[in-house]
């Protein structure tokens, strides 16, 4: 890769698998349920009632729900309301749930994370007029070729040469 295209790399090997999201059900959180899995094997799952309380993670053994508070106590400290915290194992769940849905949105749609967000900020659909712009949509160099700070999830291989031809017309 020749930098011209920053392309969303996952926080860990670990990843949510066969989410189901209830949006009726969910009130202070997302009421879901999901596989945890360890390099693509599953390794426990999760749940959240969505009434606002922590997410539940289970695991198959206690040697794996260790490995995943240390996943989680690996992820960098962030800044809030001028306090350090740290992600721990609830914040580790969001990223990968955030992950799970991004992915599942990029399939189909440009997706991308603005500049210096985490990706549970939330993540994009880059849109054009009202509509939301298909993965074979070329008007998306521009409009990445202006946002250099974009980083997309999931891009069609066609993409980053055409933001390079299109870097190298402009000079």
């Amino acid at each position: 890769m020749n930098n011209t295209l920053n392309i969303y790399a996952p926080v860990s090997n670990y990843s949510l698998g066969a989410v189901k999201i209830c949006k009726w059900a969910s009130e202070e959180t997302t009421c879901f349920t999901a596989n945890i899995m360890l390099d693509g094997k599953k390794v426990g799952d999760v749940s959240n009632d969505g009434h606002g309380g922590c997410d539940l993670p289970r695991f198959n053994t206690p040697a794996e729900r260790e490995a995943y508070k240390a996943a989680a106590d690996a992820l960098p400290d962030y800044e809030f309301m001028g306090k350090t915290l740290s992600h721990g194992v609830d914040g580790l769940t969001a990223i990968l749930m955030a992950e799970a849905e991004a992915a599942k949105h990029a399939k189909k749609w440009f997706t991308y994370i603005e500049e210096g967000a985490d990706i549970t900020d939330g993540f994009r659909y880059l849109t054009m007029g009202r509509k939301k712009c298909p993965k074979t949509d070329p008007g998306i160099v521009g409009w990445l070729v202006n946002n250099p700070g974009a980083v997309v999830i999931d891009p069609p291989a066609w993409l980053e040469q055409a933001i390079a031809d299109a870097k190298e017309v402009s000079k």
